[in-house]
């Protein structure tokens, strides 16, 4: 009985043994073609050349410019004050308004100098008609004195009388021409056209003309607008050695993402460097929509009088080495190779390249961190162009 048991015991261990020889049997065993495909397959990309961007170099004619930053200033600005002593009467304007010349803007009383000018015209009637009287006086003696009526010692004093009276005339003249004068003066007018401010002195407050006579208001010109900014002394010498500095023209916006931008041209250069900071005073000027004062921030693109060959490289293709710059070159058997670079000015998103590149030379824009020297890529060109 043992025996019997044991036997059933093997024999149901060798079934389970056939069972898994069995399951093993059935596990696939991959050919060494197979093997030899899938090895290949993880090796292709790295044979494979890599497509990469490029763009192909073109000298261009560009107007460099330098950005600066400045202030807008008025080209004419009056600070209006009282020519004649007296009352204010009437104010004629709007503040913040626009004024053009000769427009009422204040009256002082004006009855003092109204007298004034009656008296004076007054006293030139009076002169005049003492030199009517005068001269028929003298008239009259010329035949006297012929026929020795009277001494010639009397026609001289009436003759002299003539002179005196004509000289009074003259006085009296001028009296009511000043007497006029202050009478104008009393009624304030625009000296120019632009935007007035508040008014500095309301009705009833007397004022008094002369050196300390008070601000009444101011106006600033709108139409014209000058814009100042400082350059440095080697932006001045190399403009200046290009040409007319006064053909330089600006475009001037007020903020450095502002859209809309204002031409101008260059007004006026100051007449020495300033020691201190070894800069210029530039002023230019440019139209007014209305909406630019005085005292406002600008920020200037100053361009150089004439046009400049340069190459330009996207930016994004300029690379770093320690202290150095380089770029990446397609050869003609579509090599990469190693490119170091002497940079110029920024042009937007552009890149100048003073030394290292030329017209022609296939610069790579993308995949820059996956190439290395002398591998081989296909390149694709992109269309793309430095702009000022």
């Amino acid at each position: 009985m043992a025996y019997h048991n044991k036997f059933i015991f093997s024999r149901k261990t060798m079934i389970a043994i056939m069972a898994i020889l069995g399951g093993v049997s059935f596990i696939a065993v991959p050919h060494s073609d197979d093997i030899l495909s899938v090895y290949a397959a993880d090796k292709m990309p790295e044979n494979t050349a890599m497509p990469v961007g490029v763009v192909t170099l073109k000298t261009q004619k560009i107007r460099l410019h330098s950005e600066f930053s400045g202030r807008f200033m008025a080209t004419e600005q009056v600070d209006v004050r009282p020519l004649v002593s007296g009352t204010i009467s009437n104010i004629h304007f709007t503040e913040g308004g626009i004024v053009r010349r000769g427009d009422a803007l204040f009256t002082i009383d004006v009855r003092p100098f109204a007298a004034a000018l009656e008296q004076a015209q007054a006293q030139l009637n009076l002169a005049q008609s003492n030199v009517t009287l005068a001269k028929q006086d003298l008239n009259r003696s010329r035949d006297l004195v012929d026929k020795n009526i009277i001494s010639k010692s009397r026609y001289d004093a009436l003759n002299n009388a003539v002179q005196v009276a004509l000289a009074q005339v003259n006085i009296a003249q001028a009296q009511v021409k000043s007497a006029q004068l202050n009478y104008d003066y009393a009624h304030i007018k625009a000296p120019i056209s632009g935007r007035i401010g508040r008014a500095e002195m309301t009705v009833g407050n007397i004022v008094a003309s002369g050196s300390n006579a008070p601000i009444l208001t101011r106006i600033v010109s709108n139409d014209k607008i000058y814009v100042e900014f400082d350059i440095d002394e080697q932006t001045y010498l190399r403009t200046a050695q290009m040409g007319d500095l006064k053909n330089m023209t600006v475009t001037v916006s007020l903020s450095e993402n502002s859209e809309k931008t204002y031409p101008g041209k260059i007004k006026s250069f100051d007449n020495q460097i300033n020691p201190e900071s070894g800069t210029i005073r530039v002023r230019a000027i440019l139209d007014n929509d209305g909406l630019l004062m005085s005292g406002m921030f600008a920020r200037i693109k100053l361009f150089d009088a004439s046009e400049t060959d340069i190459i330009a490289v996207p930016v994004e293709s300029v690379m770093t080495d320690q202290d150095r710059k380089f770029v990446y070159v397609i050869s003609p058997d579509n090599k990469v190779t190693y490119r170091p670079v002497t940079l110029g000015k920024m042009l937007g998103g552009y890149q100048i390249i003073d030394i290292g590149l030329s017209s022609g030379d296939k610069v790579m824009v993308d995949n820059l961190q996956k190439v290395r020297p002398d591998m081989v890529v296909i390149s694709k060109e992109l269309p793309k162009e430095a702009k000022n």
